[in-house]
């Protein structure tokens, strides 16, 4: 299955993107940003960093279930440089 598309992952993916580093007014929307930059964890959930149009934004998932949280973070930390579009598109059998 997509990654987009597990269950696990439903009205979460993708997260909702706010500035990092800048005050601009554009924001992704979706799959749109062009690059994963950065993936970490926290308790509870995994914090993405990516790159839209040269800016910088966050991302969150509140994923409660640590062996999904894990499995989930290894599969985003091999995808790191990819666009969302293409991360949303990884198969995954967890």
């Amino acid at each position: 299955m997509r990654l987009r598309a597990h269950p696990k992952l439903s009205g979460k993916w993708p997260p909702t993107w706010t500035p990092r580093l800048s005050r601009t007014s554009k924001k992704p929307r979706g799959e749109q940003p062009d690059k994963l930059l950065s993936v970490r964890e926290l308790e509870g959930a995994i914090t993405l960093e990516v790159q839209f149009e040269g800016d910088r934004f966050s991302g969150y998932l509140a994923i409660e279930d640590m062996e999904f949280r894990k499995k989930l973070l290894k599969v985003l930390n091999k995808s790191l440089y990819r666009t969302l579009r293409q991360v949303g598109s990884t198969d995954v059998d967890f």
